[in-house]
Parts: structure tokens; sequence; C-alpha cells
């Protein structure tokens, strides 16, 4: 609990401590967010039951085709549970670019996953050992049994009740906190964090502004979190990586832009290891040749998008990466074939007409 700009209280075993300080950094970090009816309890699991079960469930309905569902409902299915997914919107993984969804919803169907899109669950009920799911499947009410329901429709950001009005630091109306560059509230001395800052809810941003605020607090000349991109990457089988602008995000915008793309089947280290399902897809400035967003869905891509985010953090071109030579064979060889692509050069890719 925060006390005062200079005070944070802690409760231990051997009682309550007060600790002194010049500066705070708050990093308390996000819980999974519930729905109206669907309260976390042994039949409700969050993805923190979802990770440690005492169980395998032979059944399971997982309410939220997002990261963390799809994620978690891949992993249950390769491991003999029966899963069925309900996601409210129109695509499984929202804000995912659909050419990397519909790879891994293939794979999924493929895997016996049942999915519904445009559904919500509206309620359920305790029958026998598991539960009995009432769910609005395109207009129309279906029930669906299950061991357990695993609900992750998102987390939200843990900022109530840590003190943060004793130090004067508000939060918009979903709870976030909003910093400047050295990821410093409003209230001087006082730094946050990782998912209770506006913007992505990921790990590594989280890591990376903490290098930033501990720069700031020891005085260090020029820190600031300042970075054009923060990649995304999802564990599902194969995996998704992005990094950078999406088409979607180009055509708003109104930019002029370029795409190539290169498929993992043409790959040879992918045929060596017997996973060709996937591709890289490269946007660049049609004029300047800039990369503006990489979008990679197959193996190992939660690796490969580095390459890619550095790309974009340095300013670089389709044609720096086609003229930086990448080891053959390789997986990396897929991203700089991408490139090769945006000007129709790869040699591996039927010309376009």
């Amino acid at each position: 609990m925060i006390s005062s700009a200079n005070k944070v209280t802690v409760e231990t075993a051997e009682g309550t401590v007060e600790i002194s300080c010049t500066d705070i950094i708050v990093a308390s970090g996000s819980e999974p967010a519930p729905i109206p009816g669907f309260d976390f309890s042994d039949k409700v699991w969050s993805s923190t039951e979802g990770l440690a079960p005492k169980t395998l469930p032979k059944k399971i309905l997982v309410i939220g085709g997002g990261v963390i569902g799809m994620e978690l409902g891949m992993f249950y299915a390769q491991v003999g549970t029966e899963v069925t997914v309900v996601e409210f919107m129109d695509q499984l993984l929202p804000g995912t670019d659909p050419e990397l969804v519909k790879v891994v919803q293939r794979k999924a169907k493929k895997a016996g996953i049942k999915i519904h899109l445009k559904s919500a669950a509206k309620s359920y009920t305790i029958k026998g050992d598991g539960v009995e799911v009432l769910v609005d499947v395109n207009g129309k009410e279906q029930t669906f049994d299950a061991d357990v329901i695993l609900l992750t429709v998102g987390r939200r950001p843990v900022t109530d009740n840590i003190g943060l009005e004793n130090v004067g630091v508000k939060t918009d109306k979903r709870g976030f906190i909003s910093v400047d560059a050295q990821c410093q509230t409003k209230t001087p001395h006082v730094y946050a964090v990782g998912d209770i800052t506006t913007g992505p809810m990921l790990a590594h941003k989280g890591s990376a502004q903490g290098v930033v605020a501990a720069g700031a607090i020891c005085r260090q000349p020029g820190i600031a979190y300042d970075c054009k991109v923060v990649p995304s990457v999802i564990f599902t089988d194969p995996e998704i990586a992005w990094t950078g602008l999406t088409e979607a995000e180009c055509k708003e915008q109104g930019l002029d832009y370029k795409v190539g793309r290169f498929n993992f089947a043409a790959n040879g280290r992918a045929m060596s290891i017997h996973a060709t399902e996937g591709l890289v897809k490269v946007i660049t400035d049609a004029k300047e040749d800039t990369i503006l967003g990489v979008h990679m869905v197959g193996p190992n891509v939660t690796d490969l998008i580095s390459e890619g985010s550095l790309a974009i953090e340095t300013g670089l071109t389709a044609e720096d990466i086609t003229l930086t030579i990448h080891p053959h064979p390789t997986l990396s060889e897929v991203f700089m074939e991408a490139c090769e692509d945006v000007h129709s050069m790869s040699p591996h890719v039927m010309a376009k007409k």
C-alpha cells in the first residue's frame, strides 16, 4: 500500500512494515477480467487455473477466442480435451491480421476444436459434475455441456486499493495510469510501468518501461521510453507474431504501401522439420521502401519477429533486408524472401502478372 509520496506499507508474515523511499515504481500488473454471470470459481476458470489444473478436464468451453483463449484452447486440444471456443467478434484473435488468423483457425479445426463466432455466453448452470452453458450463437440460443468453463475475455489493470489516491495519481475510466516518456506519473517521483499503463498489456513492454523508470530515477541522461513498435506474439500452433502497422491501419491512414509474402512451404528448413504451414508478410512504404509492418504465422515466428522490429526501429528498407545475407537453410530466409517479393524479386515465387 502506498502511504505517501515517500512511504510504502507492506504486510509481511512478521507484521506490517513501513518502507521509506525517495521514488516509487508502481508495477502492480493486471488480473483476469470477469463478465456478468460468470464469477470465477472451481467451475469457471481464469487463465491462472487454466495454466495449473489439478485434473485434466475431458470437455472445456472457452469464452473468448482472443490470445489467451486460443493459446490455452489449442494446448488443451493437444492433450486430449474436447474444446469449444465461443467468440463475440466475427473472427478469432481480434486485431490480428486475418491472413494469419486463417492459418491458425484451420489448424485449430483440424485439431477438433469447435469454434463459434459472433456468439455470446449468457449464463450457466451446474449439471452433475460439470456445467451447462447457454450461448447466443448468431442470434440463436444453444446449450453446451462441459466439465469447466475457461473465461478469457481479457485482463484489467490492478490499480484499485493500492493507495494511488494518497499520492494524487489518477486512473482513466478503465483503470490505466498515464505516464510520460520517463514512465513518471503526474506526481513527481512516482512512476508506473507494465500492464497498469496505457498501451499493450505485454510483459516485454513492462520490462522496457522498468529499465526506463530505473534510469530516470538514477538521472541517466536521455533515458526515455520512445519505441516505434512493440512486437506482439501469440503462442498458438502455429505461432503468430507481428510488429508495426497492419494493412488495415495503412488504409485508415491513407498510406501508399506495397506487400510482399513468402510461404514457409517453400522454405527448406521448414520442410526439414515438417512445419510448412504459414507465411511471412511484409508491408512497405510504396515510395520509400521503408518497412512499415511485418506479420508472421508459422514455426518459431515468435523468435523471428525481432528482426522485423529492428528493421522498423532503424528505418530499414525491404532492399536492406534482401541485401543482408541470411544463412541457409534457416527459417529466417522466409523474412528475406518476403522482402524480395515486395519487388517481385524472390527466386522462389512465381512472378506477379
